[in-house]
């Protein structure tokens, strides 16, 4: 059997070794929904992190601490967000904005 006859999807054969599109097709849509599942589960704690820091949370600061520390190790890109989300936070200027919020809102 020749490949053309394969790549028309004629079915596996054992001269050629090759797979039906309708068995890969399934299990790269699971492996791609798989990924796509681990990518938005480490995604949410950034995203919470996010929301709170625009509402000026204390807690959002710490997670966004905690969250750039661990960035730390993701070089380059996250190594740069690292530090510079510890350089902002960690600043008196974003320590007296967290502060404040926090003493001036309501319990």
């Amino acid at each position: 059997m020749d490949r053309a006859a394969c790549s028309r999807g004629d079915g596996f054969r054992k001269e050629t070794g090759y797979w039906p599109r309708a068995i890969a097709g399934p299990i790269l849509v699971g492996i791609g929904g798989l990924i796509c599942l681990i990518m938005t589960i480490l995604s949410l704690p950034r995203l919470i992190a996010g929301i709170g820091l625009l509402q000026h949370r204390g807690w959002a600061r710490i997670l966004t601490i905690v969250i750039s520390v661990l960035g730390l190790l993701d070089f380059p890109f996250g190594t740069a967000l690292g530090v510079y989300g510890l350089w902002v936070l960690l600043s008196p200027e974003g320590t007296a904005l967290f502060e404040q919020q926090q003493l001036t809102r309501p319990a």
